[in-house]
């Protein structure tokens, strides 16, 4: 889930598996709890996308243990959860609160947060649906969001034929997760489960694309497991064999024709470019107009420093 393409968004993956994995071992050690809000907080930190899904599945989580485990003991590492999560969150809370103007930056010898002359704000919420539904849907179903640096024609995120072992595997999570309910059991497959609710409800209010939704592919991930899981035995080893032959002709695509495909997203020969034309210009300057590509600004001052 790493990519080599060095995105931010890309850090998001690393915390939010391990704080589950932290979340999970504290159903028998609740001192685990500490560790999983640590790992959540920095989370926060890794993707802005996340802030609201890191919030609410952590929320959620502290809520669940403390109803399932009812103890003074339980209550206190709860209680300590929070403080930590929230103590982590503050400074993110605090530059929101500064950059909708609703208190002054702050400044001091130790700790600033500055008001920007500009930051992104404005991608979450429920206007229009009718055009962000349609392309969760084809990103959930097709593995495409119609970026070619997400994604590869014919292999969507998980291969095509992934998405049976998706629905499957929801459907038998979602059997498990209410037996070991109705059981008395803590269900980390009901935590599972809410973490794709909770995904999927705030992917609706994205304007989604992969790397924006990548909160989500760990649960799916699991999905699609337990999917496989459900194939008899003896056709398992087809499933596998698929996956493998997939995986091939995924390895020959990426190395061949994506990369050529892929790196005029990256500007490869920009450098270049510049010296030729500093060159043709340099009794007169360099006049630099850029239609339609406003990001390449910053690559433009960095090779010209």
């Amino acid at each position: 889930m790493l990519s080599r393409w060095g995105l931010e968004s890309n850090l998001a993956p690393f915390f939010i598996l391990s704080g589950f994995y932290f979340f999970a071992r504290s159903i028998k050690n609740i001192r685990y709890l500490l560790l999983c809000a640590l790992l959540y907080g920095l989370g926060l930190y890794a993707y802005a996308t996340a802030w609201i899904y890191i919030s609410l599945t952590f929320g959620a989580g502290l809520l669940y243990l403390l109803w399932y485990k009812r103890s003074q003991r339980s209550l206190f590492y709860v209680f300590c959860a929070g403080t930590v999560f929230a103590l982590l969150a503050l400074p993110l809370f605090l530059f929101i609160l500064i950059n909708n103007g609703m208190i002054d930056e702050i400044k001091t010898a130790y700790f600033s947060i500055p008001k920007l002359l500009y930051w992104r704000q404005g991608e979450v919420g429920i206007d229009h649906l009718n055009l962000k539904l349609p392309r969760l849907l084809r990103v959930l179903v097709y593995g495409d969001d119609y970026l070619i640096t997400n994604r590869m024609e014919f292999f969507g995120l998980f291969y095509p034929f992934s998405l049976l072992f998706v629905l499957l595997g929801l459907w038998q999570l979602f059997i498990r997760a209410k037996k070991e309910v109705l059981s008395g059991y803590f269900s980390l497959t009901a935590c599972v489960l809410g973490a794709v609710l909770i995904g999927i409800g705030y992917g609706a209010m994205l304007y989604p694309c992969i790397n924006r939704l990548n909160f989500l592919w760990l649960n799916l991930m699991i999905a699609i497991t337990a999917g496989i899981y459900l194939v008899p035995k003896n056709i398992r080893y087809v499933v596998f064999f698929c996956y493998g032959v997939f995986f091939v002709f995924f390895i020959k695509e990426y190395a061949t024709k994506y990369n050529t495909a892929a790196e005029r997203n990256f500007t490869p020969d920009l450098k270049e470019a510049l010296e030729v034309a500093e060159d043709a210009h340099s009794h007169n300057g360099l006049p630099i107009t850029i239609l339609g590509q406003p990001f390449i600004y910053p690559k433009v001052w960095f090779y010209q420093k």
